[in-house]
C-alpha cells in the first residue's frame, strides 16, 4: 500500500482485531473449540471485525480526501476542531448523508 495513511490504518485495523479474538470470553471460546482444529470463535471474531473495519477504514479515506480537498490539510482540521481523527469522521459522514446512514460510526 502506498498511501502511509491507509497503510498504518489497515495495520492498526489488524493489531485491534487480532485482541478482540484473543479476548472473547471463555465460555464463548468453548462453544466452538473443536479438538484438533483451530478455535472457531477467534477466527470468526477475527474475520467478522476486519471486515468491519477494513468497510470503516475505507470510509474514513474517501471522507479524509474529501475534508483536504475543500478545507487544506487533515493536521490543521484537527488542530482547530480539537478533535482527533476518530471523532471527525463520522461527524462530517453524519453531516453530509444523515438519516441514510446504515451505520452509526
Amino acid at each position: 500500500i502506498k498511501d502511509k495513511w491507509l497503510k498504518d490504518r489497515v495495520n492498526d485495523n489488524i493489531e485491534e482485531c487480532i485482541k478482540v479474538a484473543e479476548n472473547l470470553p471463555s465460555d464463548y471460546m468453548q462453544e466452538y473449540n473443536y479438538p484438533g482444529f483451530v478455535n472457531m470463535a477467534k477466527v470468526k471474531t477475527y474475520m467478522k471485525c476486519l471486515k468491519y473495519e477494513k468497510m470503516k477504514t475505507c470510509m474514513y479515506k474517501d471522507v479524509k480526501e474529501k475534508l483536504e480537498q475543500n478545507f487544506g490539510s487533515l493536521e490543521k482540521i484537527l488542530e482547530q476542531t480539537q478533535l482527533t481523527e476518530d471523532q471527525l469522521y463520522p461527524l462530517v459522514m453524519n453531516l453530509l448523508h444523515g438519516d441514510e446512514m446504515e451505520y452509526n460510526f
